[in-house]
């Protein structure tokens, strides 16, 4: 059977067909057929499906087509993607997502997502990876927000050397952290920076103490000299207002 009569015969099993009984299907039916779907996904065909299939297949060669997917301009595309890596042994996925991530590809940010959520082995990587990538606080900020979504425990300690370097970038991750994740032990880091330079940094760290709902932040709050940017005011007495009613 050519293999265009072969897509046409899983397309319309599709709607039948639990994962399960997809995937084996796929493999039987498209086996070694990873550069046909390869032309498929560049002029564009059945992009989601396709992506599927080459994760139920899970060869090397199909890995690098998922990867190239990551970096599709196409969301949808890059989701599906992310989504077939589940697939693949980790020991195939876990380096090229790291790399994309060092590298800052196009892909970084949709790598970095797939590695918190492929486990303990994909968070190592990235908890390893921030302390070699010192010298590159953006690469260092993105791997924080990586695992504080992923709600990894050690997002506090990496939380609270952000909080305390002397990069914006790092600092405004740290408080973002620290405001997801309930951080009540970076209480004195976070009111530290009350008073920064940065006016998006000052009403961020308000935000955060409100997000605490610790009221102890309320006199500190109300003490601080009324600040030159309106929007940085208008935080403050919001995040006062919040931790009164709490």
């Amino acid at each position: 059977m050519e293999v265009e009569a072969r897509w046409e015969q899983i397309l319309q099993s599709v709607p039948e067909l639990d994962e399960d009984q997809l995937r084996s299907m796929v493999r039987f039916l498209l086996h070694e057929e990873e550069a046909w779907l390869g032309e498929k996904l560049k002029n564009r065909q059945d992009q989601s499906l396709v992506i599927d299939c080459l994760g139920y297949l899970a060869t090397e060669k199909s890995l690098s087509l998922v990867l190239r997917s990551l970096a599709d301009r196409e969301e949808a595309l890059q989701l599906s993607a992310a989504a077939a890596l589940r697939w693949f042994p980790e020991e195939w996925v876990l380096e090229p997502l790291m790399n994309m991530v060092l590298r800052q590809q196009p892909s970084a940010a949709k790598a970095g997502e797939a590695l918190a959520k492929k486990g303990k082995r994909g968070r190592d990587c990235l908890w390893e990876a921030w302390f070699d990538s010192e010298e590159y606080p953006a690469i260092q900020a993105q791997i924080l927000g990586f695992l504080a979504e992923a709600r990894d425990p050690r997002s506090e300690q990496l939380a609270y050397l952000a909080l305390n370097s002397p990069w914006e970038e790092l600092q405004k991750a740290g408080l973002k952290a620290a405001g997801l994740m309930k951080m009540q032990s970076l209480w004195g880091n976070v009111a530290g920076l009350l008073e920064h330079a940065d006016w998006s940094v000052r009403a961020k760290a308000a935000r955060v103490l409100a997000d605490f709902g610790n009221k102890r932040a309320i006199p500190l709050l109300k003490n601080l000299p009324a600040d030159r940017e309106p929007w940085v005011q208008e935080s403050r007495i919001q995040s006062i207002e919040k931790l009164e009613s709490c």
